[in-house]
Formats: C-alpha cells, structure tokens, sequence
C-alpha cells in the first residue's frame, strides 16, 4: 500500500492485494511509484483512501495514459474501480492482456510515456451544484504506443451488468493535484530477473498475533461459532508439587465419603454433560477496525465505525453507504475540469 499525504493506494488482482517493490517519493512533485506483478488474463481493481482529512476530494485513474472515472471522497473512506462505464447500465472489468501479433500492426508507433502504467491522481475539491453526468466513453482496444508481441498492456474484460449511472455529478473549484500514486506493472518473471523483485512472494499483510484464551468453559469466554472454530487443547500439565489420586488408590470408606454407596467400583468416569475445562488457542484475524460493506453490485466499498443508513443521489436508486467516509459513485473527465 503506498501512502502520502493522507491518501493510500493499492491495486488488487483476483481478490489479493498485489506487492508493491522499489518504492520511491518525490516530495516535491508529490508522486509516488512502485513496480508490481501481474499475470496476463487476470483482472485488477484500483483501491484508494482518505485517511480522514475531512475534506472533498475526487481521483482520476489512467490506465496507460487512457483517464477512467473515479469516485469522489467526502473526507474519509475508501473507494475503488473495478471496470469503466461501457453502456448505462454495464461495464468492462480492467484486465491485464497481452499484445497479440495481430495488435502491433493495428497500433501506431508513437511515443507514449504512460505506457505500463496504472495512476491513482488524487485532487483536494470544493464541490459547488450539480450537472447533467457525461455521456459514457468510447473504449481503445489497446492504448497507442510502441509494443512487442507479448508484452503487457490494459485492456478490458467481457461486458458485465452494473448499477445505472447517476443522471447527475458535481461541479467543483479546479485545484492542483494533491497526490499521484504511480504503479508500473511488469510481468513476475520480468520483475525477478531484474532484481526488482525477489523470488519468495512478499505479503503487505501484516503477520496475525497469537492470543491464549485462559481456560474457561466455551459459553463464557466465546460464542458457539467462535468455539467451534477454536483448536481445543489438553489442559495444562498439573505443577511437580502436586500429586494425581486416582480412586483406586482410596480406601473403601474414603470412596463412601465421595460417593456413597459405590465403594465397590473401581476407577471413575465423571458422568456425561459434566464440562472439563480446557485451553484453547486462536489466531487472530483481524485486519479492519469499524464497520465495512462490501457490496458485488456496486464498484464501491465503504469502511467505518458507525452504522450505515440509507443515502442517494436524485434520481438514482438509494443504495446503503455508511455515515462518514463514503464515496459517490462519478464519471467525469479530467480535461473538463467541472467535476468528478
């Protein structure tokens, strides 16, 4: 995850967070770059977040210099695309393809500096009323530029069913760039034989704590599921100063005394339903703090400590986001300089 100046983003690839290597920052232009891996035919999200400035801001994402919409972000939360608008009511997921023999003589030759790049720019804005929305793009097949028969480049999966596009968007002030994250994707094997990228896979997710759970009966230190899902263990060996008595090694009398009418009985067997405490231990899973919706249907994810409720643009069908730190779905283009 690549952070500056209270934004982060990350791109995913088939529900796994793509590790990101040679990271640098320039302080002055406010950019930050890395080199990733990916893999031809697999398709990508682009994630970021407002760390909580709590103020508006907007993103623009080119995919090898080609600008998709973004999402505007009212000051806190976490936003992403998945695909760009192809109809009303479709999209096209991103994916990473690779150039076909077929594809470098369709292309012209020109000089492109953006290519094998995928850029999250991020703008500070002060919305002002709303617009009529821009009408949907027409999508290259592969962005102009100087390629080879099998190397990578953005393109675009199968048509797939989204939510309607908002009638509307916003007018905003024009401001200056605030942060450009910057990813340069190459393949695995590319990364690793320039020494950019080791050969062991590299995880940005941080190692989980391992907890001891005190021993105690299951109803009163977890719930049933979480029990269920806890790796039992035998108690704890009893301490060197204690001696175990079994009750073969009592005399008659003694075993009336515990159990009256049973002195004959050899060793004991505790009856069923009595609860034996044991130690259990688990592993800590988790990576979010407060609440997060997840929706399929919709390119947008919401991560906050408060409840959710339900909020929508006019015209368009209310969907549920979370108090603070949500995001408005937005198509927009960058030369406008009107809204997001």
């Amino acid at each position: 995850m690549l952070t500056h100046r209270g934004f982060s983003a990350w791109v995913v690839s088939e529900g796994e967070a793509l590790s990101e290597h040679l990271i640098s920052v320039d302080a002055n232009s406010h950019r930050v770059q890395c080199w990733i891996p990916c893999e031809a035919g697999k398709t990508f999200s682009v994630y970021w977040k407002d760390l909580g400035g709590k103020v508006d801001s907007c993103a623009y994402i080119g995919l090898d210099g080609f600008l998709v919409p973004g999402r505007f972000l009212f000051g806190n939360g976490i936003a992403f695309r998945k695909g760009v608008r192809s109809g009303p009511t479709t999209e096209k997921p991103f994916m990473f393809s690779k150039v076909e023999e077929t594809d470098t003589n369709s292309i012209p030759e020109v000089l492109n500096q953006d290519s094998g790049m995928i850029t999250v720019k991020i703008k500070l804005v002060e919305r002002w009323t709303h617009r009529p929305n821009n009408e949907v793009q027409d999508l290259p097949s592969m962005q102009h530029g100087k390629y080879s028969v099998g190397q990578l480049h953005i393109g675009y999966g199968n048509e797939k069913k989204t939510w309607a596009q908002c009638p509307t968007t916003w007018h905003f002030k024009p401001t200056h760039t605030h942060v450009t994250f910057i990813f340069r994707y190459r393949s695995r094997e590319f990364l690793i034989a320039q020494g950019i990228m080791p050969t062991e896979p590299v995880s940005n997710t941080p190692k989980c704590q391992r907890k001891t759970v005190l021993s105690a009966p299951a109803s009163e230190n977890a719930t049933n599921e979480t029990a269920s899902r806890l790796p039992v263990t035998p108690s704890p060996t009893p301490s060197p100063r204690t001696r175990k008595i079994g009750m073969e090694h009592l005399s008659p009398s003694m075993k009336k005394a515990f159990y009256p009418g049973m002195a004959g009985l050899g060793r004991m067997r505790p009856a069923k339903g009595v609860t034996r405490t044991v130690s259990s231990q688990a592993l800590d899973q988790t990576t979010w703090q407060g609440l997060i919706s997840f929706d399929d249907s919709e390119s947008t994810i919401f991560a906050t400590q408060d409840g959710l409720h339900e909020e929508g643009e006019p015209g368009q069908a209310r969907e549920p986001v979370a108090s603070e730190g949500h995001c408005q779905n937005i198509d927009y283009h960058e030369h406008e300089g009107r809204g997001c």
